[in-house]
């Protein structure tokens, strides 16, 4: 005759079955495995989701020691560890050019001093200025694992 319409009640079992599986897949990505010598690890999905995520934040030399830590990271950390926002050092090096004489680099590295001094001095009359724009993006990198490092500790 036709194609018949599906109960409300079925409509609904669909959706909530579709919800349920999409909660236990996000479960799955958020399992934490169980480390026998030092209680709790991250599941290497999870290491690889943080990898892909601040891939240009850090150096190769960086990642191997950074994957490392996460490895034996104890349970909670991972949530602290994900939540800190890292400085990108392309974005870095821009407004070093266009706003370096200022000191808003430094400044937007923690370097408060230093972003006074070159701002006081036109970004030491230009020449301070034109060294960052070489330097600005090992400066990001040792900042960016510096604030991993520091996230850690806490």
């Amino acid at each position: 005759m036709g194609v018949q319409a599906q109960p409300l009640r079925m409509r609904r079992k669909g959706w909530l079955h579709f919800f349920v599986s999409v909660f236990q897949h996000r479960a799955v990505q958020l399992k934490v495995v169980p480390d026998t010598d030092k209680g709790f690890c991250m599941d290497q999905s999870k290491i690889d989701m943080f990898v892909m995520a601040n891939k240009e934040c850090f150096t190769v030399q960086q990642w191997v020691m950074i994957k490392e830590k996460l490895a034996s990271l104890p349970e909670g950390k991972d949530v602290q560890v994900a939540s800190t926002s890292f400085k990108n050092p392309t974005t870095m090096l821009i407004v070093s050019i266009f706003l370096g004489s200022y000191g808003v680099d430094r400044f937007m590295l923690g370097d408060t001093g230093l972003g006074v001094a070159k701002l006081l001095t036109c970004g030491g009359c230009g020449i301070w200025t034109i060294i960052d724009w070489c330097s600005i993006k090992q400066k990001t990198y040792d900042y960016n694992f510096k604030l991993f490092n520091e996230s850690l500790m806490f």
